[in-house]
């Protein structure tokens, strides 16, 4: 078995992909998320003064994995990083193949946030299983979509809007948004595309490989924290994988946050 032949899921067509984001600031200098998908769970805290990151812990609540389980001691290099308006600057702060892809991502947005003392907030990317049709992809915050992206059934393609079609969500999206789209929305498409770079998941019976190396059906080697070389070999599938389907409210995500 390998990436290209991974098992189809049969139950694909009856759910729905969903990623949610929550962002507190507990207290001034401190901001806390969550973020859960249906591989991924955990919790970031972090305090910042004068600008600059001072302090970040983190927390698995699940993780897919077994080699993802020390990811969250390695978000301490980002004490030291300062606040922008810009999450590319921050992403840019740490070499990202050394984190978790999710981690990271999740603290850049909302290092994002702390710098521009936004009011907190909930993000939730929703993408309907759609089989032999295109897939509408939406970003709310709370509760209100703000990028909606049509895909062709391959979850990878853009069909619309017309500005991108054509682009896939893996090469080349954010070097367009870059580009082409005003900074201040640039948050949305990153939220949106991150989220995106994992629905492939609802097509894939990951159920099944649970136990079974993590190389089969992990990222590919040295990309990340858990496919570093020292850690992959080895490394197995592991943990609990939640589907969603068209009843899943919001109250059903982030109960750990609570």
């Amino acid at each position: 078995m390998t990436r290209s032949t991974l098992p189809y899921r049969k139950a694909f067509g009856n759910g729905v992909f969903i990623r949610s984001l929550e962002i507190r600031t507990p207290a001034p200098g401190r901001v806390s998320l969550a973020m859960e998908d249906p591989v991924h769970s955990f919790r970031i805290d972090f305090a910042h003064e004068h600008g600059v990151v001072t302090e970040v812990q983190a927390a698995w609540d699940r993780h897919p994995l077994s080699s993802c389980t020390g990811a969250p001691d390695a978000l301490q290099e980002m004490v030291g990083c300062p606040l922008s308006d810009s999450v590319f600057d921050i992403a840019r702060f740490s070499d990202g193949t050394q984190q978790c892809t999710h981690l990271h991502d999740m603290f850049c947005i909302a290092a994002t946030h702390a710098h521009q003392q936004r009011p907190d907030c909930r993000w939730d990317v929703h993408v309907p299983d759609a089989t032999d049709t295109q897939a509408a992809a939406t970003l709310a915050r709370n509760g209100a979509t703000v990028l909606a992206l049509t895909l062709e059934s391959d979850y990878l393609t853009i069909a619309a809007p017309e500005a991108c079609k054509g682009l896939s969500v893996l090469r080349g999206f954010m070097g367009w948004v870059r580009a082409n789209v005003p900074p201040e929305e640039h948050l949305h498409y990153f939220l949106m595309q991150k989220a995106l770079f994992l629905a492939q998941i609802q097509k894939i019976d990951a159920e099944s490989l649970i136990g079974q190396s993590a190389m089969l059906s992990g990222p590919p080697a040295g990309t990340c924290f858990g496919s570093q070389p020292s850690r992959y070999v080895g490394s197995t599938r592991v943990g609990q994988i939640r589907r969603f389907d068209a009843s899943t409210g919001g109250e059903q995500l982030l109960k750990f946050f609570r």
